[in-house]
Parts: structure tokens; C-alpha cells; sequence
């Protein structure tokens, strides 16, 4: 017997953030100071043989001994997702496997500077970004794709889902705010010219007003990539931060160039942030290889007004990139200019990442005694005696220690929630998750999530009635494109099983259904939290979810439940199926109008495998449709993706088509 017991949870949180982190490779203690340092020959690779004796280290000109030295290889394991050559007209949209700390390698955010993007470099920036998932991007990568000008949702989290991603980036979009405008460069115009006496010139306020609202609007950016920091600190693996930008300019004018300027000091801490937590930026001119000399576009009349332009022309081209060339080189990373393919520009980022040495020095006395050691920088430098290696590395610290991490509390609410953000599944339950879209009479457009919890790893004990009990808190939200919770569901699941029940209930499992109503379509990311009761062990689990747009009334599929022959709940959320097994499909079909027809495929590792017959259906509202899956001797074990595809026809021609897919396992000859 199952019983289910109501329990309050509050789930006022923000969905971008996690609990627990790693030590980054900048560590600062009294004692001990820790920095990275990358080590290449001069065709760029990455050395990784390299002995102690053969690196000095320098602190404020001072050579310190080097006491902790190693090689920290992240090298990703590889993927089937990786393809070579162009993507594909079509893609076959692979669901990524549950994340958990011990995979991932690497944790990369992809940031996209709508605020200093012009409308021609957006354009240019989603191609790039597109390819760079379909080409680059291995399986043990967490990607982020995150906007400076927007808030943080449900699309700019950390993922190793492709179909995320690419949603990610089809929503990325230029906006008027941007501090560039419609071109790259902006054309030269001479009635622009401030000169005395011209009634066309531009006034001096107006000049005033667009430094004003150029040095605003790299400030948010900036604040921008501090949340990216703070957020990346938290996350395992090597951390780094690629900016797509047009640039950012440190000085708006004389007076910046005098003081320091708001921007200057804001940048400054933001790379001091940045190496406390062990990020990385490598930096991307997204203007790409342009012509500073006189085009089609610019109106200029006289030799003089030209030459004026153009020493302008270049002066702002270049000081675009002094922000982001900093920005680079004092956090470790690389700065990248005057090209085309930013594709290639972010996955040099990632192979740049693949390795790197752990370098561990006594820092000395007095460097934090001082009065002034907060606000001391002490600068280090690394020199490599190996022939033809360069070596990169962090310049160097403030004078401040790294404060302990507090400990993660333990209490119901704090657990639950912190597997909530935690886009990293810890396995100390096992938990699988199933959701998928549909309309239901009861209560119309929602979110159908089904979960299947081990019953290997929960604690029973006895209780009154000669039974077994364990008891299970849920909490499970479906999060909105903007991060906001849509939806919520928390309870107590308490499981009671008679004491010869419990064997075949532990290799079972026990499944929990929860339904979310949902007022708007759009993209969400289903996430789950379960805790066991008793010992405290959580576990966690996400799916990405796209619901169409069902007020337009045109042609939309549900998403798939897979079923089979005796398998109950249990097969439909595990996904997983012997070699022979009966399988079958069910989805609906909504807004079916006649000529619309239904196609079914088989996907593995990105590969067709298999093509159903296509069959016609009829026109009405709401088709509800159920199809068995044969293959003739059996399917091989590995892994499969399931796309369903419903299409309407005009006169032969496609006029409306509508697609959903679905992952499952078929096990070798062993497996259930």
C-alpha cells in the first residue's frame, strides 16, 4: 500500500545557482597560493610531460619555490554526438544522459553580448553558435548560452542537452538597446562632424549623452559576466566563459582615460572575481575581419572630413578591443579577432581547456600581514626553460585570503532545494525521469512527468501492521524561459510493502506521477529533487520540454509514450527494453486537417536506422494515436531515439509539419 502525504515547501527561488563547488585553480591562503598555468609549443599544443625543474616561479620579482606541482588532464572522453563536416539540413535531436559531477569535464558559458551586439554580428553569432553544438560540443561539456542584456532562465542554464541549446539559440535576437547599431562598423558620416560654425554638426550634449549611454551599457554588461563568475564558481570541472561581443571600450572619453573611469575599476574586479574562481575568458571580436577604409555606405564629401573619419574609424575599432584583450589575458584565456568562424573561435576555447599544471608556492612572509595587503596586488610570472614553450598563466593576487566555504545544511527544505538548482545528478538514490506534453481534458495544455525511483537505495523499516515503510520527499518544478516556477509540486511519498515484498519491490522501483497545468507555451525545464527520509541521501533529475503554441490552432504533436508488453509504468519511464521485446507508441495529434500524414523513425548514435510506413489520418481537433514498434530479428543493444512526425500536405506540397522525439535503450541479451 502507498500513501501520499502533503507536505509545504516554498519555492520562491531563483533557478540559476547550485551548492556545492570545487576548489579553483587560483587558491590564496597564508600559507599556500595556488594558480594554473597552460604550456604550449609554438604550434599551440598543449605540453603536458613537463617536469618541475623546469619552470621558475616569480612573485613580485622575488623567485619562490614551487612545493605543489602536478598535470591536470580534462581532456573530454569523446562523444558519439560529434560530427564532422557541415550540419546537417535535418537535425536528430540525441536527449543527452544524466549529468553527475564525476562526467563533466569541462563547464563553459556562452555568453552573447546582446548588449554590444550589432544586428549584422547577431546573425553571425547564432550560425557560429549553431555549429559549434552540431560540431564541437562533446558529451561531457556543460554549456550554458547566457544573454548580458536579459535575466537568467530557463534557456540559459548549464546542459549537455543539444535541443536546449539549439532552442537557446533560435530565441537569441538583436535588440535596439544595444550600444552597436544595425552595421558592424558604423558608417561614416561627415555632417556628424563636431566643427564650429557647421549647423550641421552634432551637438556637444548629444556627443556627451552617447559616451554617457555606451560607458551604461558596458557597465551591464560587465555586471553581466560578474553573475556568469559567481555562477561558474560553483560549477565542477575546468571553467571558462567565451564573450561574443563587438567590444567593450574601457575609456568613453579624456576624462576616463585621466581617472580610471567606472569602467576601468569594474573590469578590473571583475578579472580579480574571475581568477578567485577559476574562470577563464577567452574573448571573441564578433565584427570579424572588416574594411576600415572608405565604403559605399559613408557620406563624405571633402579629402580632409576623410581623413578625419577614418583616424576615428580605427581609433574606435581598436579601443573596442583593448576591454576585451584584457579581459582575456589577465584571467588565463585568449583573445580572438579579425575572424570568421566563431565557431572554431569557441572550440579552440574548449580545446585550449584541455589540460593544465597545478603550481603550489609558499607565498611568504608579510605578503598578508601588511595594512595594505587588500589592496596590494602581487604580481606572479611563470618562466618555462624548455625551448620553444610559452606558458599563460593568471597574473597574479590581492593580498586577501579565500574565506572557507560554509557547510551545506541539512535540513529537508535546504536539501530539496539545493538538488533543485543543481543541474548535476549526485546517483545516491537513482532517479529517471519521463516528461512529455499533452492536453488534457481535465486540465487542458500541461506537463505529464512520470519518475522512477530506486527502490535499491531507500531505507526501509518496520512499522505498525507488520509492514515495511520508507518515505520519499518530491519536490518538482517546471521553470519558464525567464526562470520563473510555472508550476510546483512538493510531497512526502510514503511506501508501505508486506516483508515478502520487499525484494521484488526493490528491483522494481516505484513510480510517481505529477501533472502541471501550464497557461503559455514556450520552453520549459522539468526539474526534480527526491530525498529518502530517512538517511538524507538526494537525488535529482531534469528534462527539457517544448510546448508549441496551441491557441494558433495549427498542427501539433503530444510528446511519445513508449510502452511495452507487461512492462507497466515502470518501462515507460526507464526507456529501457530487451532486444525482442513489444514495443508501441502513443502520442496525439492536434489540429489535424485532411492530407495529414504520420511518419515514424528510428534513430542510433545519429544514424536512420529504421523508417516506419507512412499512413494518413483524420481531420479533427485532437487524434489519438497508437503504433507498434517491429523490428524483424530484434534491435541491437545501444542507444535509440525515437522521432514521430506529423506533416500536411497541400497539392503535394508540405504546408504544416510538427515533430516530437523520444530516447530509449534497448539492453543486450542480459538485460530485463
Amino acid at each position: 500500500m502507498k500513501q501520499i502525504a502533503r507536505a509545504a515547501l516554498l519555492f520562491g527561488i531563483s533557478f540559476f545557482g547550485v551548492m556545492g563547488q570545487e576548489a579553483p585553480p587560483l587558491r590564496v591562503t597564508v600559507r599556500l597560493v595556488q594558480i594554473d598555468a597552460v604550456v604550449q609549443d609554438k604550434a599551440g599544443h598543449h605540453i603536458a610531460d613537463l617536469k618541475r625543474e623546469e619552470l621558475r616561479l616569480l612573485q613580485d620579482g622575488k623567485e619562490r619555490k614551487i612545493t605543489h606541482f602536478s598535470y591536470i588532464d580534462v581532456t573530454p572522453a569523446g562523444s558519439s554526438h560529434e560530427r564532422n563536416g557541415r550540419q546537417q539540413p535535418e537535425r536528430v535531436y540525441t536527449p543527452a544522459a544524466p549529468m553527475t559531477v564525476r562526467d563533466i569535464r569541462r563547464t563553459v558559458a556562452l555568453v552573447v553580448d546582446d548588449l554590444g551586439l550589432s544586428w549584422e554580428s547577431m546573425h553571425r553569432v547564432k550560425g557560429g553558435l549553431r555549429e559549434f553544438v552540431d560540431r564541437h560540443l562533446q558529451a561531457d561539456d556543460a554549456v550554458a548560452i547566457v544573454r548580458t542584456g536579459s535575466g537568467t532562465g530557463t534557456l540559459q542554464q548549464f546542459t549537455t542537452d543539444r535541443q536546449m541549446l539549439y532552442a537557446a539559440i533560435d530565441r537569441l535576437h538583436w535588440t535596439g538597446l544595444s550600444r552597436a547599431g544595425v552595421d558592424s562598423v558604423k558608417p561614416m558620416n561627415e555632417d556628424e562632424l563636431a566643427q564650429v560654425g557647421n549647423g550641421r554638426a552634432q551637438s556637444i550634449s548629444m556627443q556627451t549623452f552617447e559616451r554617457f549611454r555606451s560607458r551604461s551599457y558596458t557597465l551591464g554588461t560587465l555586471g553581466a559576466l560578474n553573475r556568469v563568475v559567481e555562477e561558474l564558481g560553483k560549477k565542477p570541472g575546468r571553467k571558462s566563459a567565451v564573450l561574443f561581443s563587438d567590444g567593450l571600450q574601457i575609456f568613453s572619453g579624456q576624462d576616463d582615460r585621466i581617472t580610471g573611469g567606472p569602467v576601468s575599476d569594474r573590469l578590473r574586479r571583475l578579472c580579480e572575481q574571475a581568477n578567485r574562481a577559476g574562470v577563464s575568458f577567452y574573448t571573441v571580436d564578433t565584427r570579424g575581419p572588416i574594411v576600415l577604409a572608405m565604403r559605399a555606405v559613408d557620406t563624405v564629401r571633402s579629402g580632409p572630413a576623410a581623413a578625419q573619419l577614418s583616424i576615428g574609424r580605427h581609433k574606435e575599432y581598436t579601443e573596442k578591443q583593448e576591454g576585451m584583450a584584457m579581459l582575456a589575458r589577465e584571467t588565463g584565456g585568449v583573445f580572438s579577432g579579425g575572424r570568421n568562424d566563431l565557431a572554431l573561435a569557441a572550440a579552440n576555447a574548449l580545446g585550449d581547456q584541455s589540460g593544465y599544471y597545478l603550481i603550489g608556492y609558499d607565498p611568504g612572509p608579510g605578503v598578508f600581514d601588511d595594512e595594505q595587503a587588500v589592496t596590494k596586488f602581487h604580481r606572479i610570472k611563470i618562466l618555462v626553460k624548455r625551448a620553444g614553450a610559452k606558458v599563460r598563466t593568471r597574473p597574479g593576487f590581492y593580498g586577501v585570503a579565500d574565506r572557507p566555504a560554509p557547510p551545506p545544511k541539512t535540513d529537508r527544505q535546504s536539501q530539496l532545494l539545493a538538488a533543485i538548482r543543481d543541474p548535476f545528478q549526485s546517483g545516491d538514490i537513482g532517479l529517471r525521469l519521463s516528461a512529455i506534453y499533452a492536453i488534457t481534458e481535465q486540465t487542458g495544455p500541461a506537463i505529464l512527468a512520470m519518475l522512477h525511483i530506486d527502490g535499491a537505495k531507500l531505507d526501509f523499516h518496520e512499522v505498525p501492521g507488520s509492514e515495511l515503510q520508507a518515505a520519499v520527499d518530491v519536490a518538482l518544478i517546471s521553470f519558464g524561459e525567464e526562470g520563473h516556477a510555472e508550476a510546483s509540486t512538493a510531497d512526502t511519498y510514503q511506501i508501505r510493502v508486506k516483508p515478502e515484498q520487499l525484494e521484488e519491490a526493490r528491483q522494481r522501483g516505484f513510480v510517481y506521477k505529477v501533472t502541471h497545468k501550464l497557461e503559455r507555451p514556450g520552453a520549459y525545464q522539468v526539474r526534480v529533487a527526491v530525498r529518502d527520509a530517512t538517511t538524507g541521501r538526494v537525488d535529482s533529475a531534469s528534462q527539457f520540454v517544448e510546448l508549441p503554441d496551441w491557441r494558433q490552432r495549427r498542427l501539433a504533436v503530444s510528446g511519445v509514450l513508449l510502452t511495452a508488453d507487461g512492462g507497466g509504468n515502470t518501462a515507460s519511464v526507464l526507456r529501457q527494453f530487451g532486444p525482442k521485446t513489444k514495443m508501441s507508441y502513443s502520442i496525439e495529434v492536434y489540429n489535424a486537417r485532411p492530407e495529414t500524414t504520420i511518419l515514424s523513425r528510428l534513430y542510433r548514435d545519429g544514424k536512420l536506422v529504421w523508417t516506419g510506413q507512412e499512413h494518413s489520418i483524420p481531420g479533427a481537433e485532437r487524434v489519438p494515436l497508437s503504433r507498434d514498434l517491429t523490428f524483424d530479428n530484434g534491435a541491437a543493444a545501444g542507444n535509440y531515439v525515437l522521432e514521430v512526425r506529423a506533416v500536411r500536405r497541400e497539392g503535394g506540397k508540405i504546408r504544416e509539419a510538427a515533430s516530437q522525439w523520444t530516447d530509449f535503450e534497448i539492453l543486450g541479451d542480459g538485460g530485463r
